[in-house]
């Protein structure tokens, strides 16, 4: 049953990112668009209503835990990372930064997956310029929010999830503009 729900919220995800491009790709009729995002719309509520009918408190609340127990490993990495080797911030690839996409990955995934979650090695370097400083304050932020709302059903903690890797990427794109800057 478990992994039947998950199957219908990565069904959910699907048409709901393929209905915000209807209008743009389709260059048929309007009635055609119009009638498309009618069944879009219904479909988006039938698997809605089935999502949160099968998917209880006990349900959300394992998938808050799983996402807790993602943060704590990752927080984890970042304290040993303080009393060693700091961490690498191209991560052992040619990706300036490529950190924030381990750790974007990590929680994706431990949201996508709800009770498990793929968790990647993390390189250190003995010479890193990587400030981690506020990656590590915006998961502690992350982790404290989960561990303090009562969420009311499960679109609410994926709005909330969807907020914090938004804030994710958007240290990614200030971290890689300061390098720009930097390196001219």
């Amino acid at each position: 049953m478990e992994k039947d729900v998950f199957r219908k919220i990565a069904q959910y995800r699907d048409l709901k990112e393929s209905s915000a491009f209807t209008h743009v790709v389709s260059e048929g009729d309007t009635n055609e668009i119009i009638l498309k995002k009618d069944e879009n719309r219904t479909q988006l509520e039938n698997l809605k209503s089935a999502i949160m009918s099968e998917l209880d408190k006990k349900g959300i609340d394992k998938v808050r835990k799983n996402l807790v127990h993602a943060l704590n490993k990752l927080l984890g990495v970042f304290d040993r990372s303080n009393t060693g080797f700091p961490l690498d911030r191209k991560q052992g690839m040619g990706i300036e930064n490529y950190i924030y996409g381990k750790v974007y990955g990590v929680i994706r995934s431990a949201m996508k997956n709800g009770y498990s979650y793929y968790f990647p090695e993390f390189y250190q370097r003995v010479e890193s310029d990587f400030d981690l400083l506020a990656l590590h304050q915006l998961l502690l932020s992350f982790k404290n929010e989960l561990e303090t709302t009562n969420f009311k059903d499960f679109f609410e903690l994926e709005a909330c999830v969807e907020t914090y890797l938004s804030r994710i990427k958007q240290l990614w794109e200030k971290e890689n503009e300061a390098m720009v800057i930097h390196r001219h």
